[in-house]
């Protein structure tokens, strides 16, 4: 499981490293989050929400694995009232993980592709809040295998 965890150390410092996408999400950068909002957290301001969603073993001669394919899921969240922004700060999102790839202390992060967008509404407290984003294909190896 130790890619997943690199590759989501991976994808937090992607988004963090930017101060155009982080000036751009006042509502903050949350990890752990699939589809739902952090305990505590209304989308009165636009925030992020990224998670490892699912993924398969690559697994080499003797049945030893060699690579993780995995999918996370990154998507910034806010008022559904104000999609033309909103969907500007997705854009920014994605072309910073679409084609990411490198490195962390433990392992390699061949890719970063994104598969499928992901586009929600919902109503909390009859107040439409919008999901924009994607789900992202990636290639992860631990340092060693």
């Amino acid at each position: 499981m130790i890619e997943a965890v690199e590759g989501l150390r991976f994808l937090e410092a992607t988004l963090r490293a930017s101060t155009a996408f982080m000036n751009s999400i006042p509502g903050g950068l949350y990890r752990g989050y699939n589809t739902k909002l952090p305990q505590g957290v209304f989308p009165d301001q636009i925030f992020c929400v990224f998670s490892y969603a699912a993924g398969g073993d690559i697994a080499g001669g003797g049945g030893v694995r060699i690579a993780v394919n995995g999918v996370f899921v990154a998507q910034c969240i806010g008022p559904g009232s104000d999609l033309d922004t909103l969907s500007t700060v997705a854009g920014l999102m994605d072309d910073l993980i679409q084609g990411a790839k490198g490195t962390t202390s433990t392992g390699t992060i061949y890719y970063l592709l994104r598969e499928r967008d992901l586009v929600l509404d919902e109503n909390i407290n009859n107040r439409l809040v919008s999901h924009l984003g994607g789900y992202y294909r990636s290639l992860l190896q631990k340092s060693g295998s």
